[in-house]
């Protein structure tokens, strides 16, 4: 059972940092004018006014660091650890990655 196990997380952690790394390369090169753009047209719906860049820079570093804590928790946990959410709700590594 170990060896599958192992298998699955190399799987899961392969196909995470994939995703990752399909991000960064689409985003690579991009100036924060070009990051700041939308990928799509604009909404329709009324909004109260457009995100200041330094709340896209911020949300960008922020994801960074997620990124950099999910990938050292996955590393050094195991596919079976059980945490807690913020009410107190058994969460599972397995169900969360």
């Amino acid at each position: 059972m170990r060896h599958i196990a192992r298998r699955r997380r190399t799987t899961l952690e392969e196909f995470l940092r994939c995703q990752r790394l399909t991000l960064q390369l689409k985003c690579e090169g991009l100036g924060a004018a070009q990051l700041a753009q939308p990928a799509v047209e604009p909404s329709t719906l009324p909004r109260r006014g457009a995100p200041h860049q330094a709340v896209v820079d911020e949300a960008w570093a922020a994801w960074r660091d997620e990124v950099g804590f999910a990938e050292r928790f996955t590393r050094d946990n195991a596919l079976d650890f059980v945490g807690q959410d913020g009410a107190g709700t058994p969460v599972w590594l397995r169900e969360t990655s």
